[in-house]
């Protein structure tokens, strides 16, 4: 171990005179790239070799959830006179839990295959709505911290994020968002008292998980 010591101390005690602009010239080209490269990129390249993309579900299994929380959102702009607290919480439950994984795949799906410009018009669609949906929150939100009725703002901004669904949604085979609007509808119709939510629940949220399969009927 000594002499190990020894050995790294000498080759340290030769580089140290040589200067940074020789020390440079004698370095191996491949690691004079992975230097040059920035610090966030040679990051990313290091976790992808062991980070796999996930295979997308077939389309069907997204649309029923996204078309529910379509028509979730409509339904806030008939209760814009209520709590703006209240009407954020909506943002956040029932058909809204993991809708923006759902979005997403539509987006992918939207994308896959096409030429690079539908590619970036589907990338495009998916950020307008989380971007409208945003908006629609951040108005409740202000309202909310100011103590007031929500502002005809809001519902500008509630039509954005629904125009950008709709946007979204179009892309989506006829057949196929046919079926996730009537899988979205039985979501939507009164349950029987035996299947009342536990308190706390999302009723919305576990009607939709069962009934998805019937989207692929």
């Amino acid at each position: 171990m000594a002499l190990c010591y020894r050995s790294s101390t000498s080759v340290q005690s030769q580089i140290a005179p040589l200067g940074s602009e020789r020390l440079l010239m004698l370095l191996p080209p491949a690691l004079l790239l992975m230097q040059c490269r920035p610090p966030a990129a040679r990051a990313q390249g290091g976790l992808s070799r062991y980070i796999k993309k996930r295979r997308l579900e077939p389309l069907e299994n997204y649309v029923p959830a996204v078309v529910a929380a379509r028509e979730q959102l409509v339904a806030c702009g008939s209760q814009l006179d209520s709590k703006p607290a209240e009407l954020r919480k909506q943002l956040r439950n029932g058909a809204f839990l993991g809708v923006r994984e759902n979005i997403r795949a539509v987006g992918e799906w939207a994308a896959a295959g096409r030429p690079g410009d539908d590619q970036r018009q589907a990338s495009q669609l998916v950020a307008a709505v989380f971007s409208t949906l945003q908006g629609f929150d951040q108005e409740l939100d202000q309202a909310a911290r100011e103590g007031r009725a929500v502002a005809l703002a809001a519902g500008e901004r509630l039509a954005e994020a629904t125009a950008a669904l709709d946007a979204l949604l179009a892309t989506v085979p006829e057949p196929l968002l046919e079926r996730a609007q009537h899988v979205a509808a039985a979501v939507a119709a009164p349950a029987a008292p035996v299947d009342a939510p536990a308190e706390g629940g999302n009723s919305g949220a576990g009607k939709l998980e069962r009934l998805v399969p019937l989207a692929s009927t």
